[in-house]
């Protein structure tokens, strides 16, 4: 007959393994939620010993059993105290690497070390053990233990998401881009060598090894082509992919999300993009026929899996799901919404465990995904510190998710540029409210693993709360010139912050070509700058939007890019020599140059700061910091060759331009 406490004892103990395996999750939960893992293990504790007071109190007043001597405290050898700090040791343990690892994995691991240690200590009769004789059968259960931490470990299944579940069938001038876009003299401050070997953020190498080193490239942003391959035009899908083959564009970002990716949360609509085209909107299985076609062509894809802006699943759209309505709330408390978090945590899952219907291959599991933006562009415009922190917190939480969810590919931190209020690199903003959108990217840059910044020039044109059209100031746009100098001082200091935190420095959005020139100059000089995508790669019958379209259906002109090369080595790379054409007098700074320049924090004229987006509050915030702010002297003045390279590259097209930069980094 069962003892009837030895019965229960067996059912308390399967209770605390079960209790066990769900702390793990909880612990994690809250340390990836609350942004910090020493609160949650502060909290864990602390939680833990208000119930243990609770029933030390029950055991001595209710159950009448006597307490604690002070001698019987006093006879108590030394070891006998270290129990909390061992149990602090494994509930930090499991906050840290529970998403890594996985319930299965660490609770497996777990448990078997702890009944190999127990083993022996039955042995060696230690920890106040009686001594017990090793059988036999004790060594096979121990080696079975082992053998299924292999069994689990080797076979860690899919991570599943609700999708897997519930699956529905100021426009720029050709000159300029073409100035902006040529090889030349750009010059990136300081040595150094390759970044792939340098110190990463504590967090990324306490969840996995260190990602591998992105290489030197010239890619190109095709937001739009998921949709259209989903509408059935899978003929300007492949005329881009295979203009950007022929250009040698390496690599393509594209957005992963659209109407009806997710139609709902845990609801993916493969035909929507089929009944609803719109510009940008995507399908399950565009988005599988774009990713197949770039690996065909041996291009990288790099994917954003969600939007700051409302096109086309905005954050407003999260937050409608997560809390019922976003009626009267702002992007801030979306940020702040831990029910909209899980959501886009298991939006993430979805996308990244997703099995491709061309190749059958998930798209984390895809070698030619080279990884994911999080969010395009994630501000938080005219926020507070508290709407700061709850971005930051968003964004620290994401990246561990997605670590987790895509362990194998690179994370970019989608991120454009701007300092905050406070550091001395806000200087280099272009303009007093470059510190009021809600980023502060000296710090975020050691989030993720590639850090990036998206740079526009803009003619001057009417674009809503995005200028600071100060009149009473006398701000007014810079001319070209004077913004190539910006621009070189601004590359420095990227290069300069990515250095410092040992990441590779993308440059995500870029229309302009002297971006290109430091791209070419980072390779030779071993900078930290590693690739730029150029928006936006475009077939011939696409309405431009913003005036950046780049036909790149259109093969080089083998003329054209001859001649442009022997004109930039005989002359246009900054000064001398040769028979190539003078260069043009540096720009002479004004007193009023950084004012000038305080126009240029804009966005295309179809994204604006609405309500939702905090526009009145970026805007009051911009005009609070006009009166303080001024341009970093260095920014002022000096910088590439301007007029050199407007010699270089007149009458040569575009196209021309990018494959002499590709050769280049091909080189």
């Amino acid at each position: 007959m069962v003892n009837a406490l030895y019965a229960a004892g067996v059912l308390c103990t399967v209770l605390a393994g079960v209790a066990l395996a769900v702390q793990t999750g909880t612990n994690a939960t809250l340390a990836a939620v609350a942004g910090s893992r020493p609160f949650s293990a502060v909290v864990s504790f602390a939680v833990g010993t208000a119930a243990c007071a609770v029933y030390f109190a029950v055991d001595c007043l209710a159950l009448r059993h006597a307490p604690p001597t002070a001698p019987g405290i006093a006879a108590a050898p030394w070891w006998s105290w270290a129990g909390g700090l061992l149990g602090a040791y494994y509930v930090v343990v499991v906050i840290i690497f529970a998403q890594a690892l996985g319930a299965g994995t660490l609770v497996s691991v777990f448990v078997t070390a702890q009944l190999a240690t127990s083993v022996a200590l039955d042995l060696a009769g230690l920890a106040g053990f009686s001594r017990r004789a090793v059988s036999w059968p004790r060594l096979l259960g121990v080696g079975l233990m082992v053998a299924g931490v292999v069994l689990v470990t080797r076979w860690p299944g899919a991570l599943l998401a609700p999708s897997e579940l519930q699956l529905r069938g100021a426009s720029v001038s050709g000159e300029s881009r073409r100035t902006l876009l040529a090889p030349s003299a750009v010059q990136l401050a300081g040595g150094g060598g390759s970044s792939s070997g340098g110190a990463r953020g504590a967090a990324q190498l306490l969840t996995r090894a260190a990602p591998p080193p992105v290489p030197h490239f010239m890619g190109a942003n095709a937001y739009w082509m998921p949709s259209s391959a989903a509408a059935g035009d899978t003929g300007a899908v492949d005329s881009v992919l295979d203009g950007l083959q022929r250009l040698g564009l390496t690599v393509v970002r594209t957005w992963a999300f659209g109407d009806g990716f997710p139609a709902a949360p845990g609801e993916y609509d493969e035909a929507q993009a089929r009944r609803r085209r719109r510009r940008g909107s995507a399908g399950g299985r565009g988005l599988d026929y774009v990713v197949a076609g770039a690996a065909r062509r041996g291009l990288r894809v790099v994917l954003a899996l969600g939007n700051f802006w409302p096109a086309y699943v905005g954050p407003e759209r999260w937050l409608a799901w997560a809390e019922g309505s976003a009626e009267g709330k702002t992007v801030a408390d979306f940020y702040a919404s831990g029910r909209a978090a899980a959501l886009f945590e298991a939006h993430m899952r979805s996308v990244t465990a997703r099995v491709s219907t061309v190749s059958g291959v998930a798209l984390r599991d895809e070698p030619a995904v080279m990884g994911y933006d999080i969010l395009n562009e994630p501000r938080c415009p005219g926020c507070d510190a508290r709407g700061i922190a709850a971005r930051d917190a968003w964004l620290r939480r994401m990246v561990e998710a997605l670590r987790a969810a895509a362990p194998g590919q690179l994370i970019f931190s989608g991120t454009e540029g701007y300092f905050a209020p406070g550091d001395p690199r806000a200087a280099y903003n272009p303009g007093a409210g470059g510190q009021c959108e809600g980023e502060h990217w000296s710090q975020e840059v050691a989030y993720a693993d590639v850090a990036t910044v998206h740079i526009y020039y803009r003619r001057a044109r009417p674009m809503g709360q995005q200028l600071e059209s100060l009149a009473h100031l006398g701000w007014s746009k810079p001319g070209f010139d004077a913004y190539a100098a910006f621009l070189a001082a601004k590359l420095r200091l990227y290069d300069d912050d990515a250095r410092a935190a040992g990441k590779e420095l993308v440059i995500e959005e870029v229309v302009f070509a002297i971006v290109g020139a430091a791209l070419v100059a980072a390779k030779q000089r071993g900078g930290n700058l590693r690739g730029a995508l150029i928006w936006n790669a475009a077939h011939p019958g696409q309405p431009d939007v913003g005036g950046y379209n780049v036909d790149v259906t259109r093969p080089p002109s083998a003329g054209a890019a001859a001649s442009l090369g022997a004109r930039l080595r005989g002359g246009g790379g900054g000064g001398g020599g040769g028979s190539g054409p003078r260069p043009s007098p540096r720009p002479s700074p004004s007193p009023q140059f950084g004012r000038r320049l305080a126009q240029l924090v804009v966005t295309p004229g179809d994204d604006v700061l609405d309500a939702f987006r905090r526009g009145p509050a970026r805007e009051a915030c911009a005009a609070a910091a006009a009166g303080s702010w001024a341009l970093a002297p260095d920014a002022r003045g000096g910088g590439p060759d301007v007029g050199a390279l407007r010699a270089a590259v007149a009458g040569v097209d575009v196209v021309d331009v990018i494959a002499q930069v590709t050769r280049a980094l091909a080189a």
